[in-house]
């Protein structure tokens, strides 16, 4: 370093923990890929204007724990090594080593900032790696949450970029300094990113990620407080002082002219069966997406000014980085929903799953799992609440801090008290077992704590009157009955196995707020891979199940055998596809069932979206697989969704006879 604090060519050094650091020149770059994701548009010119000194690998476990000894616990879960990069540390912590170290060394260590990350790790190229355009040294594969194999974290194990840099392709992801945001239009010197956010940027990918997310000019984020086992770090040691950059969002198309007034609703008196509406509608402009062809996992919630609020995610395929949260609204009084735009997403990470709810003192509540990579399952859960209608939202919070399988994937409800009851899909691939646990709020609506005593008593899972930790069957839709009981249905076959009780779907109940659980069977079919069930208590105090009468093995097969469904007058119909039972007594019967079709003699086609193929509507026949559910706006109406359609619908058209069709 010369005496203006210059880097000088060829110098190299080392400082005190034995961490290399190498030379990186001043010069200009062009940040970005014009043809890859859009977050790494626009191509801008970068100038970084004084050389600065880049560790020639990721922080090691030794390195770091100098500063922090407990770190150790981390990674005897995983047994490695000292010489493995270092990973379990949150962007704090890791700007806290950083700080330790200056103060150890009366050096200026740091971050590296975006910009300095990829103009380091390009060290000199334009191409998508510093190598050209592929990367011949590493093995690429599909990322598996239940691969058993460990991958080896020894650094410097590949070879170096240019300017002596190793394991900037792959290995772990790395925190950079700056806030993510859009980049910005212009040319920047020695850009910061912006002065606040919600995500810090993560650079590089990690072992077991696929080639395109290796890139030089991939972005990724994560929320500050993560910590997981595939996002390291590297530091820089230098004088230069970022600059803050301006950055322009734009406001989404859900969040626009968003009336505020609480809706007041005429009472519907008639049975009201309307036409079926679609609510997955592509965007009509080319910057409010992304929307992929795979549209599913659908919530809605009736807002306090009227809306419907509509979420489900859009991917290419469910185990994919690209997986992203859309949204869209029924604005009171409206016959058309808006066109879908993006909702909630963290760069390259799968967000499976989502969830609306809006509580009855008017707070609307947001659910979504944040996976580490791109497989669906090895993710946290999160919740933001919104207080203007879905306009605004908190920062987010953690339902569950810990990586597991739970997926808030089914439709929240309260409970007697007024708390939030969230299940979640559980998944045991070790023991081969699944199923649904349960989370419940405190009574501040501000943290959750997981009930479900989940693997407790398994020998005793879906035997009658035994009980064991866990809801029979994954998406569980949960309702407490008047009683203080749970009930819960759940869809009886998945990757564990299927569950059935006497050949039906199995009820679960507990008397334990969601610790324990016995068994029974119901009198309803079960389901299968492409449908999910849900319940709801009506505000006329009926409770409504929704579900299919074949289970997905079966229509596949084409072994459709529909079920006979009884109507309040007493008739029955043999139908098949999407219907209703209603129970007056909590449950324990349900003495009308209800095909939710238009009921036209002429058959009529309808796409219903994501795995589901086109099907025909007619008296007899509704659809025959989908993801469930339902909510009831002030006017009685029902409002039942299913991947793509919206059916509405009220109390006295699922009293009406099989005869009355769409009203």
């Amino acid at each position: 370093m010369d005496n203006q604090g210059n880097c000088m060519k060829n110098e190299l050094w080392t400082n005190t923990l034995k961490m290399n650091f190498c030379p990186i020149p001043e010069g200009c770059f062009l940040m970005g890929e014009g043809g890859q994701e859009a977050d790494e548009r626009p191509v801008h010119s970068v100038k970084i204007s004084r050389g600065f000194w880049m560790q020639e690998t990721p922080v090691t476990n030794g390195q770091f724990e100098e500063f922090h000894p407990g770190h150790i616990r981390y990674r005897d879960l995983k047994h490695s090594s000292r010489d493995d990069a270092c990973t379990n540390v949150t962007w704090q912590e890791a700007c806290a080593f950083a700080e330790w170290l200056s103060n150890k060394e009366k050096k200026k260590y740091r971050l590296p900032t975006e910009a300095e990350w990829e103009y380091a790790c390009r060290a000199g190229t334009n191409t998508a790696f510093s190598s050209g355009d592929t990367l011949p040294e590493i093995t690429f594969s599909q990322e598996d949450f239940f691969s058993d194999e460990v991958p080896d974290m020894h650094v410097a194990q590949k070879q170096a970029n240019a300017w002596g840099l190793y394991d900037m392709h792959g290995l772990v992801e790395e925190w950079c300094l700056d806030w993510y945001a859009p980049y910005p239009d212009g040319e920047q010197t020695d850009p910061g990113g912006p002065k606040q956010g919600i995500y810090r940027v993560t650079r590089g990918g990690s072992v077991n990620t696929t080639m395109e997310y290796l890139r030089s000019a991939n972005r990724m984020a994560a929320l500050p407080e993560t910590r997981n086992e595939i996002i390291g770090f590297r530091l820089v040691c230098t004088e230069i002082v970022p600059m803050p950059v301006k950055t322009q969002g734009r406001t989404f198309r859900w969040q626009r002219d968003v009336r505020q007034e609480k809706a007041y609703y005429s009472r519907i008196e008639q049975a009201v069966f309307k036409e079926p509406l679609v609510f997955v509608r592509p965007p009509e402009l080319l910057e409010e997406g992304p929307f992929y062809p795979h549209n599913h996992v659908p919530s809605i919630a009736v807002l306090e000014n009227g809306d419907l609020f509509a979420t489900w995610f859009s991917a290419k395929r469910e185990c994919g980085r690209e997986l992203t949260v859309l949204a869209a609204r029924l604005r009171f009084g409206a016959e058309e929903w808006d066109t879908a735009d993006e909702f909630y997403k963290i760069a390259d990470r799968n967000m499976s799953s989502t969830a609306v709810f809006c509580h009855p003192d008017g707070r609307l509540f947001h659910f979504n799992g944040i996976s580490m990579s791109g497989t669906e399952f090895n993710l946290v859960s999160v919740f933001r609440v919104s207080e203007d209608n879905g306009v605004t939202w908190s920062r987010e919070r953690y339902v569950n801090a810990h990586y597991s399988t739970n997926k808030p994937i089914c439709a929240p409800t309260i409970d007697n008290d007024g708390r939030i009851l969230l299940p979640a899909d559980m998944y045991d691939m070790k023991n081969r077992r699944q199923g649904t646990v349960l989370f419940r709020s405190n009574a501040n609506l501000d943290s959750f704590e997981m009930r479900t005593a989940y693997g407790e008593n398994a020998e005793n899972f879906l035997k009658p009157d035994k009980t064991a930790g866990w809801i029979a069957g994954v998406h569980g839709a949960v309702l407490q009955l008047r009683d203080g009981r749970l009930v819960a249905y759940g869809r009886s076959e998945s990757r564990c196995g299927r569950q059935l009780i006497d050949g039906k779907m199995p009820v679960s109940v507990s008397e334990d707020m969601g610790r324990n659980w016995s068994y029974h069977a119901s009198p309803f079919p079960p389901i299968g891979y492409a449908q999910r069930c849900c319940l709801l208590r009506l505000k006329e105090g009926p409770i409504v199940f929704f579900s299919f009468t074949d289970p997905q093995y079966d229509v596949i097969a084409g072994h459709i055998q529909g079920m006979d469904l009884t109507d309040a007058e007493g008739r029955i119909l043999h139908g098949y596809g999407l219907y209703a039972a209603v129970s007056f007594d909590e449950c324990k019967t349900w003495p009308i069932q209800r095909l939710i079709t238009t009921g036209k003699n002429v058959p009529e086609k309808y796409d219903p979206g994501a795995s589901c193929p086109p099907f025909l509507m007619d008296k007899y026949h509704g659809q025959p697989l989908g993801y469930l559910q339902a909510v009831q706006s002030p006017d009685h109406m029902i409002h039942l969704i299913s991947s793509r359609l919206h059916y509405r619908f009220n109390l006295k058209w699922l009293m009406s006879g099989h005869h009355i069709g769409m009203i």
